[in-house]
């Protein structure tokens, strides 16, 4: 996807685990970009969009951020950097909703993608299914959390060259994976929230070097999200 940060999801161009008994918040992150830690931000509303995004949701957007909805069931917060018009130098979480959603197959998993790669049914325990990966290592988790009233659970891994992993519902070809069809070797947090029946999946995908940086200025403005409306 060209403005989905290297991910899981791979969406097409005219669309796109078990939790534990109790919960707790995502930390607090010790280390925070001057944009996630300012003052000055809107709250981007899902209400404003809700053929593209069917969940009502906010979240804060500071100064330095910016919201893109260019794929339906996907919003991505993008660190648009100086100049913002320089689009290699974005980064940022994706929020997707997965319900209906598809995977690949795991025996295709370490393959460039192609047309026509087999699709399963999303996963009863996604957790497992992530860490089946070969030469996939667990950094941490995972872990029961809490955002914004939704229960889920939150995992750090590092994963190796590999297929983009996510149809979302009504996708049908990939554009992820770059030319070589694979991501590359990346560290990614991966949050999987309960929405009452629904399921959101929230990724960020970077080279380790960059991830410990990056994850402390995305933490904050995940903890802004707030599902329902008022």
């Amino acid at each position: 996807m060209a403005v989905l940060t290297a991910s899981f999801i791979a969406a097409c161009g005219t669309s796109s685990g078990p939790s534990a008994p109790a919960t707790t918040p995502l930390p607090s992150a010790a280390v925070a970009s001057p944009s996630a830690t300012a003052t000055a931000h809107h709250v981007f509303d899902t209400a404003t969009m809700p053929a593209k995004f069917a969940l009502p949701m906010t979240i804060d957007v500071p100064t330095g951020w910016r919201a893109l909805t260019d794929v339906p069931g996907v919003l991505t917060l993008v660190h648009v950097g100086s100049p913002p018009e320089n689009q290699s130098k974005w980064w940022g979480p994706d929020i997707a909703l997965v319900d209906g959603a598809q995977v690949v197959d795991p025996g295709r998993i370490l393959q460039p993608a192609a047309k026509g790669d087999k699709r399963l049914p999303w996963p009863v325990d996604f957790v497992s299914y992530l860490t089946s990966v070969p030469g996939a290592r667990i950094v941490s988790g995972p872990e029961p959390i809490t955002i914004g009233g939704a229960s889920g659970f939150s995992l750090v891994l590092d994963t190796p060259p590999m297929h983009p992993v996510v149809w979302l519902k009504g996708d049908t070809a990939w554009l992820g994976g770059g030319p070589s069809g694979l991501d590359p070797a990346l560290r990614r947090l991966v949050i999987l929230l309960d929405v009452g029946q629904k399921h959101v999946l929230v990724q960020e995908a970077d080279d380790p070097a960059a991830f410990a940086a990056r994850q402390a200025a995305i933490t904050p403005l995940i903890e802004t999200m707030r599902f329902g409306s008022d």
